[in-house]
Order: C-alpha cells, then sequence, then structure tokens
C-alpha cells in the first residue's frame, strides 16, 4: 500500500511539472499562480515536493507581491528545515534575498545570499551557485558597484551554458545587456539583448520579455530611433496590461517613463505627463520609491521649464519626503 501511495505521489509529480511547462510556454503569470496554488491544496504531495512548488510561487511572486514572495518562502524554509532539506534551505534564502533586496534592505538581503551560496557551494550544486551569482549580480547594481555586477552576472551566464539551461540563459544574457547598456557599450549590449528576445520569445517567458523590450526600446532611443522604440515600449506596457496584476512592475514603470521621455523630446507634453502620471500611480501601488523619485525629478524638471512654480514646489516637497522616508528605512 504505502508503494502504491508513493507511486502515485511521484506520477502526480511529474504531471505538475510537464503541466508547469506547458503553463510557461502557454499561458501566463496568473495561471500558472493558480496552477500552483491549487496544487498544493488540492493533492497529497511530499513534503520535499511542497517545499519545491512553495519556492517557485515565492519566485514567481518576487516581482509581483513581495509579501507573498515572502510567506511562500518562509513556508518553504521552513519545512526545508524540519526535514534538514538542503536545497530547499537555499533555494528559499536565495529568494527571501533578492526580496528584501528590492526593498532595499540590503543588510537582511547579503546575509540571505551568502548562507545560499554557503549551501549550494558545499553540495557542489552548479544551478544553484549560478542562480545566487545573478542574484548577488542585482544586488551590485544596485550598490553602484559594476566590477562585482559584471563578475557575478557573467559567471552565472557561463554556468547556464555550461549547463544547456535555455530559460536561465535567457535571464542571464538580459542581465548582462542591461549591464553593458549602463556600460555605454551599446554593440555588446544589443548582441546579448537579440538573444534574451530569442529565447523568452519562444519560451513564452512574458516577465522577462517586458524587460528584454525594454531594453532593446533603450537600445532604439540611443540609435535615435524613436519610432522602433516606442514601439518596444509599448509592447511592454500590452503584455503588463495582459497580465494585470501579474505584471512585472519594474519593467513597466520603466517603459512608461521612457516613453514620457520620448514625448517629452518630441514636445508631445500632454502625453508626456498622461504616462508620468502613470508611472506615479504604478510605482506608489508596488512601493517602488527608487522610481518615484526618478519621476518627481521629471515633473520638477518639466514644471520649471514652464514657470510654473506652485507644481515645482508641490514635487519638490514629493520628492525630498519621499527621500527621507528612504533615508530613514535605510538607516534602520
Amino acid at each position: 500500500m504505502k508503494i502504491y501511495q508513493q507511486i502515485k505521489k511521484d506520477i502526480l509529480i511529474i504531471i505538475i511539472s510537464f503541466f508547469l511547462f506547458f503553463c510557461d510556454v502557454f499561458i501566463g503569470m496568473s495561471q500558472k499562480i493558480s496552477v500552483l496554488e491549487d496544487s498544493l491544496s488540492n493533492y497529497t504531495l511530499s513534503l520535499e515536493n511542497q517545499v519545491e512548488l512553495y519556492n517557485i510561487l515565492a519566485r514567481e511572486y518576487s516581482f509581483v507581491d513581495a509579501v507573498k514572495a515572502i510567506n511562500n518562502a518562509e513556508k518553504a524554509l521552513k519545512i526545508s528545515k524540519d526535514l534538514n532539506y538542503s536545497t530547499g534551505i537555499a533555494n528559499a534564502y536565495r529568494i527571501l534575498g533578492s526580496v528584501y533586496g528590492q526593498n532595499e534592505s540590503y543588510f537582511q538581503s547579503i546575509e540571505y545570499f551568502l548562507a545560499a551560496l554557503d549551501i549550494f557551494q558545499s553540495d557542489n550544486d552548479s544551478l544553484g551557485i549560478a542562480n545566487v551569482y545573478t542574484s548577488l549580480g542585482h544586488f551590485y547594481r544596485r550598490l553602484d558597484n559594476s566590477e562585482k555586477e559584471f563578475l557575478y552576472y557573467t559567471n552565472a551566464l557561463a554556468i547556464f551554458r555550461k549547463i544547456g539551461s535555455d530559460g536561465r540563459i535567457g535571464v542571464a544574457t538580459h542581465n548582462l545587456s542591461e549591464s553593458y547598456f549602463l556600460a555605454q557599450e551599446y554593440t555588446k549590449s544589443r548582441v546579448l539583448a537579440e538573444e534574451s528576445l530569442v529565447i523568452n520569445k519562444r519560451l513564452n517567458n512574458l516577465g522577462v520579455l517586458t524587460a528584454c523590450y525594454n531594453i532593446m526600446g533603450q537600445l532604439e532611443m540611443h540609435d535615435e530611433n524613436m519610432n522602433g522604440a516606442i514601439d518596444y515600449f509599448k509592447s511592454v506596457l500590452e503584455i503588463s496590461e495582459d497580465l494585470g496584476e501579474d505584471a512585472q512592475k519594474v519593467a513597466t514603470v520603466n517603459a512608461l517613463i521612457n516613453l514620457a521621455q520620448i514625448y517629452s523630446k518630441q514636445a508631445s507634453y500632454d502625453s508626456m505627463l498622461l504616462y508620468l502620471n502613470k508611472a506615479v500611480d504604478l510605482s506608489k501601488n508596488s512601493l517602488l520609491s527608487n522610481k518615484l523619485n526618478e519621476i518627481y525629478m521629471l515633473m520638477i524638471n518639466y514644471y520649471n521649464r514652464f514657470n510654473l512654480q506652485d507644481s515645482v514646489q508641490y514635487y519638490l516637497n514629493e520628492y525630498q519626503d519621499l527621500s527621507n522616508e528612504r533615508k530613514k528605512k535605510l538607516n534602520k
């Protein structure tokens, strides 16, 4: 009887794994999350399988809903510690580090990353090590340490290529493409961006695809091809609208800001203000304070140009209040 039950569980997880692959290729994040949550509530899974699903859910929520991401990662962590399941612990640590880093809790973030890396290195887990390298690349980009950012992103991509993981190569090429763009090495950026775009289109990885369209749009802006840039940024907004609450918020806000900047250069100020106001609303709802600072500065410059001092003062106050809040948070 026990053997029969175990066979049922093994078959079940194979079916779920196949269905999750099907979801990645054919349906959006919202539906995939629903499948994962239904799997946890409707089936009898082994504790290790529960850990994997909680960690996948945490990862899917990490750019969408920080609270849900943390809750799922902590569930995975608790079960993993009870089982002494090192891979589950390390993956939960990495996801928690990512979420805290995105919310500027840098001390907590680096502690989780280093704890995860220790475990993966002890287990000789190349995939796990490369995933932590990716997270560390994000971490050092936020801290404006480009040397370590390039180091970790490059090492991550090399491991993913060696493993042959298309999904992770699609993410890693995008990350490195952004790094080259920020370093003003535009040719290298475009080569990697185009590779990432092809992979993520094929896999229908919509969250990463919106980020790919963003970098392609910025490359078109740099080449003074504004119509091409607008097409890429509007593609981001179309996908984000389809994904709804599950949209990649950072990519969406970046697209709105970039469209506003293009329309400002074209003196289409009504369109510029439309996109900036949308960016303000989304940033406030998604707690993207670093993006709000950027948007407020654009607002200040715009109203100052037309000598609308009341509006200038309003956004100066908003900018200062937000800066003070961020300083308090970082100090804490």
